[in-house]
């Protein structure tokens, strides 16, 4: 099955659509704001066990071959092929023992044999392994039918890895298997990209915040701690979060504030082209510089892209479900840019429908959609209800992704192959 990062997604058949002829294809968005996008080149040195999430900002180079010595790579016994040239029965007596984490007492000597253990280091003459499977044992001696090959059950040093190979390249996110290789290559520390640095502003004077009383008019700021929480879902810093009413002055002020200490200035809510929404005008006002206001998606239309001063500037709308849209396929992959991270970004997969869909010509839309089993061919299927509103939050909660409906097909029948994108792994 094919899979692409979403900074890659093809064509979603809006280019072309008349409605759409006055907002940018996703495609052309998404190219447009890697063109922006410069990785942050400032690293910081970490203790390795403090890394997990980070992005590694130098290759990782083996300070020790992996394994560092000739180990036995199952528990029995060590000994010379040349000892047993014909067909069993063997005799050997067993002269010592080597466990994992020991050192042999003496070479080996001819016609002799050794009990180890996985892990233990081969002691020198010896040349393999027999398992303790194959081998009985009769007062001292090891006694065996079966002539071994010549390197059997042996773990030669370097191996695994040599000496100075690369074992993690730069640009790798550090999951809990990096951490492991990194740490069996004999490093303490590695440098990594620092933190990435968000802002986030929420516009509107009619928010407040969750637990206060509503006055008229008032609704619970929902923007805020979804993205507080989605910042630090992608291992960034929050560095400036506040609510902003709407108007161009305040907005202006808030922007410059928070371009002086982000990389990314996020704003939700006032980038319509409603006498309330303040936002463009208030970049402008702020000395940045807006390059473009939207796009054929559907939620998230009023999506806008641009920058203020040495910070980038993604404006989100105001309606939760499209800001929580526009996050995942927009901002999240611009956030793995900044970073200059080369992996970790979720890709897309092909599901089937479980149900026909109508969708209205024009904009690509992006339903939540919910995985509920495979069909007889091993491939997963979805389902997703109607067309959501993007101020609806009821149907996010129990999905397990995005499935995109092209622009330019009204009506999908039951078992059509959609692009999905996962929300998690």
């Amino acid at each position: 099955m094919t899979k692409h990062e979403i900074l890659e997604l093809p064509g979603c058949g809006c280019e072309d659509a008349p409605q759409t002829k006055s907002l940018l294809p996703v495609s052309e968005a998404l190219q447009q704001i890697r063109q922006a996008t410069d990785r942050i080149f400032e690293l910081e040195e970490l203790p390795v066990d403090e890394t997990l999430g980070r992005v590694l900002g130098r290759d990782v180079q083996a300070q020790i071959m992996m394994p560092p010595f000739d180990n036995s790579a199952m528990d029995g016994y060590a000994l010379r092929r040349d000892d047993c040239p014909q067909e069993g029965p063997f005799r050997l007596p067993v002269v010592q023992r080597i466990a994992a984490g020991q050192a042999a007492q003496a070479p080996l000597e001819p016609g002799t044999c050794t009990r180890i253990f996985t892990g233990a280091p081969i002691p020198a003459g010896a040349d393999t392994v027999v398992m303790q499977e194959q081998v009985q044992l009769d007062g001292g001696m090891a006694v065996f039918d079966r002539a071994p090959s010549e390197g059997q059950n042996i773990r030669r040093a370097g191996e695994d890895v040599a000496l100075g190979d690369v074992i993690v390249p730069a640009g790798q996110v550090i999951t809990t298997r990096e951490l492991a290789a990194i740490t069996g290559a004999g490093l303490a520390k590695v440098q990594v990209v620092r933190k990435l640095r968000i802002a986030v502003i929420c516009t509107g004077s009619e928010l407040a915040r969750a637990g206060e009383t509503l006055d008229p008019g008032q609704i619970y700021d929902v923007n805020g701690p979804m993205l507080k929480s989605a910042v630090a879902a992608i291992g960034a810093e929050l560095v400036h979060q506040s609510e902003c009413p709407d108007t161009k002055q305040a907005l202006a002020a808030a922007m410059v504030d928070a371009s002086e200490i982000a990389d990314l200035v996020i704003t939700t809510g006032g980038v319509s082209v409603g006498e309330e929404d303040h936002v463009h005008a208030a970049i402008v006002q702020a000395g940045g510089q807006l390059k473009f206001a939207g796009v054929a998606i559907k939620p998230g239309k009023p999506l806008s892209f641009g920058r203020i001063g040495q910070a980038l500037f993604l404006g989100l709308p105001g309606n939760p479900v499209a800001a929580f849209v526009i996050w995942t396929l927009f901002a999240k992959p611009l956030c793995h840019r900044l970073s200059g991270a080369t992996d970790g970004l979720r890709t897309a997969r092909l599901v089937r429908a479980d149900t026909p869909l109508q969708h209205k010509i024009g904009r690509c839309e992006y339903r939540p959609a919910t995985i509920v089993g495979r069909d007889d061919q091993g491939r997963e299927v979805v389902h997703l209800g109607p067309q959501v509103h993007s101020a609806q939050l009821a149907p996010l909660v129990g999905c397990d992704g995005l499935v995109r409906l092209p622009g330019d097909v009204k009506e999908l029948p039951l078992g059509s192959m959609l692009e999905f994108l996962p929300f998690e792994g």
